[in-house]
């Protein structure tokens, strides 16, 4: 059995917040449990039937490193052929305990997750990548990830994100700039059966989470939930149906950071009712 050990809201210590940040914060349980690995404390928020709960960042892989081989310095528009370098993380294989978390799992075992701004992610177990590039300012970001879709956080060179320009006959790919975040996951359809636990995950560059800084303002279905600590959840606490997430990179003045994956808008995603359900 998990022990749960009840934290008390800022508020209710200090009495200072505003009467709608003290709204949600009273309808926001937190909490921290054992890991079931007893390494350390887990987070956990609950509000309006829904869980989330930290989920273990393991293996760590901090010495994986992922870099762009080609295109270098240009691309052209419409089809480009992408290639990758991949160190000390195998692709194509499955993650240790993957059958233990109790996650969805892709087939292609553990992969590179490619994001190419509005569009949704690729997936490849390959160090190869074709994507299809528009006219204009284009943002790519790829990370490496393990075969149940978790990305990478701890390696400094788990990941790239590209600005890469096109007009006319003139080109340039050059490294992003800026406050970034990245959704990865919830995405897709899910089995219901196996997945009363829903991977939340989510990227930051150059960036970070404190209680005074800022956050990630995360919304599923209707309900908010304000994250202060870049940790991977699970989700817990959805019915069998279409569901949607929402993802927002915020300042401490409760105002969206700008950047073209800091607020893509509702992301749905589908738990697959079972006929015994």
């Amino acid at each position: 059995m998990y022990k749960y050990l009840i934290v008390l809201s800022v508020f209710a210590l200090f009495g200072c917040a505003s009467d709608e940040e003290a709204a949600s914060e009273k309808e926001v349980e937190k909490a921290e449990i054992d890991s079931e690995f007893g390494e350390k404390k887990l987070l956990t928020l609950q509000k309006n039937g829904i869980t989330l709960t930290e989920f273990t960042d393991y293996p760590v892989y901090k010495d994986a490193a992922l870099s762009l081989v080609s295109p270098k310095g240009k691309a052209r528009l419409g089809k480009n052929d992408f290639e990758f370098d991949v160190k000390n993380f195998p692709l194509g294989v499955g993650t240790v305990e993957q059958e233990k978390t109790k996650l969805k799992a892709q087939s292609e075992g553990q992969h590179i997750k490619f994001i190419y701004s509005g569009h949704l992610p690729k997936i490849t177990n390959t160090t190869m990548l074709e994507e299809d590039l528009s006219a204009g300012e284009n943002y790519i970001f790829a990370v490496l990830s393990r075969s149940y879709n978790l990305s990478v956080h701890a390696a400094k060179e788990g990941y790239l994100m590209s600005k890469i320009s096109i007009y006319e006959n003139k080109s340039k790919i050059e490294k992003a700039t800026g406050i970034h975040l990245v959704p990865i996951s919830p995405v897709g359809q899910y089995e219901y059966e196996v997945s009363k636990k829903i991977l939340l995950d989510f990227y930051l560059v150059n960036t970070q989470l404190k209680e005074n800084g800022n956050y990630v303002l995360v919304t599923i279905d209707d309900t908010e939930f304000m994250i202060k600590k870049w940790v991977p959840f699970t989700i817990e606490g959805l019915s069998a149906g279409m569901h949607s997430v929402s993802f927002k990179l915020m300042d401490v003045n409760n105002h969206l950071i700008s950047g073209p994956f800091n607020d893509i808008g509702k992301i749905e995603f589908t738990l697959k009712a079972n006929d015994i359900y």
